[in-house]
C-alpha cells in the first residue's frame, strides 16, 4: 500500500507543478525549467528542477541551475527547498544578486 501511495502522491505533485506553471505563464509570468525529476521512493517525495527561472510580470525573478524540493511522503505539506549551486535574484531596475552558501534552504 505504501508504494501505491508514493506513486499517487508523486503523480499529484507532478500534475500540480505543471498546472501551476501553466497558470502562472497565462498570468504573464516567465516559468521555465529544462528538466524535472521525481524521486525519493519510498519515504520521501523529491522534485528536482534544472535550469530554473521564475520571473514575475514586475521583472523581479529568481533563477538557479538546480532546485530540489523534498517532503516526507507521510507529511507532504511540509517542504524543504534547496539550491545546492546557489541562486540569482533579479531586482527590477536594480540588477542581479547572486546568493550562495554551503546550503541554501
Amino acid at each position: 500500500a505504501w508504494t501505491g501511495w508514493w506513486f499517487y502522491l508523486t503523480h499529484q505533485i507532478d500534475r500540480q507543478i505543471e498546472t501551476q506553471a501553466a497558470a502562472m505563464r497565462q498570468a504573464g509570468w516567465d516559468v521555465r525549467f529544462s528538466e524535472k525529476t521525481l524521486s525519493g521512493w519510498p519515504f520521501r517525495a523529491r522534485v528536482g528542477l534544472r535550469d530554473v527561472t521564475i520571473g514575475a510580470p514586475s521583472h523581479h525573478a529568481v533563477s538557479a541551475l538546480e532546485l530540489a524540493a523534498e517532503a516526507n511522503a507521510y507529511q507532504p505539506t511540509k517542504w524543504v527547498i534547496v539550491a545546492p549551486q546557489g541562486l540569482v535574484l533579479t531586482r527590477a531596475g536594480k540588477g542581479e544578486v547572486a546568493v550562495a552558501g554551503d546550503a541554501i534552504r
